[in-house]
């Protein structure tokens, strides 16, 4: 848990990491274009933050395609804390700079605030990774008492670059435990206030086009959190293809199931869209495929 002095600190580089994006945004140029010509009258000086919600729904809905329902409104809310400074976490920040076309200068400058970093600190911690993902498929199963049981993932990557020697997992608690078919793992680190991670260690470096099948699983403890969410983000890499699934236990099928699209994975993310799905009576599942993720939060809710 962070001390009072580290939480105070981080509040101030959200507080002094909004001054900047806000400056960004209404600066005359291609920040403040974007987002003006989608705004009624706005007074001089001020950013129309249901216009900036525009934007980045626009951008939203370019990740899941033309026939793309999400709506703008639920986006208000985000865009106010996040320009006031009161709710801005990693992933809030890098929808901003995907959706506004940061520079890579404005970028590094942005970071490193909220970082407390220098900017060149700032660009080795957030380049992007490296790789993107050919193909994912995960199954998620569900015991009759509602909690995780099993979490299998399979994905193939290729590289973007030379050089390529392991590959992140982010999750949400520390209790968890990772086997992976080849390679190593790095012991678990904090990489925010929510999230822990672990890197895979490739069994091989990738040189740039080089391709590598990466599997793993998920270990979880017998007590893990029965929340009842799935999530599978895309920020900062892309994904050709997505399939993700989730089995249920015949004796403990849940009474709705949701497809959502969040803005993030974080406290801060906000549900954009959601459609209810059937669950398949004979396997007790739903599954979904998506192409082409890009900056994108999807998955699964359901309530028993």
């Amino acid at each position: 848990m962070p001390s009072q002095v580290s939480r105070t600190q981080m509040a101030r580089r959200r507080e002094l990491t909004a001054q900047y994006l806000r400056m960004l945004l209404n600066e005359r140029g291609t920040y403040r274009s974007q987002w003006a010509c989608m705004a009624d009258k706005t007074p001089p000086g001020d950013i129309s933050q249901a216009a900036v919600a525009k934007v980045i729904v626009d951008h939203l809905r370019k990740a899941e395609g033309e026939t793309s329902q999400l709506d703008y409104r639920p986006l208000k809310d985000l865009v106010c804390r996040a320009l006031s400074g009161r709710a801005l976490t990693p992933s809030t920040l890098g929808l901003f700079t995907a959706a506004f076309l940061f520079s890579e200068e404005h970028a590094r400058q942005i970071w490193a605030i909220f970082l407390g970093t220098t900017p060149d600190e700032a660009r080795a911690a957030f380049q992007p990774p490296g790789f993107h993902v050919d193909r994912l498929d995960e199954t998620y199963e569900v015991n009759s008492e509602g909690r995780p049981q099993s979490h299998r993932v399979r994905q193939k990557i290729t590289a973007t670059k030379d050089g390529v020697s392991r590959f992140p997992l982010r999750f949400d608690s520390a209790a968890v435990a990772i086997k992976v078919s080849s390679g190593d793992i790095s012991d678990m680190y904090r990489c925010t206030d929510e999230f822990f991670a672990v890197d895979v260690l490739l069994p091989k470096v990738l040189m740039r086009d080089e391709s590598f099948e990466l599997e793993y699983a998920v270990e979880y403890p017998v007590d893990a959190n029965a929340d009842p969410e799935l999530l599978r983000g895309a920020m900062g890499k892309h994904i050709d293809s997505a399939t993700i699934a989730i089995k249920f236990s015949p004796s403990k099928r849940p009474s709705a199931v949701w497809w959502t699209v969040r803005t993030n994975i974080g406290r801060g993310g906000r549900t954009v869209f959601r459609e209810q799905v059937e669950i398949d009576r004979q396997s007790s599942s739903v599954s979904r495929t998506i192409l082409a993720m890009d900056d994108v939060v999807v998955g699964f809710r359901w309530d028993w």
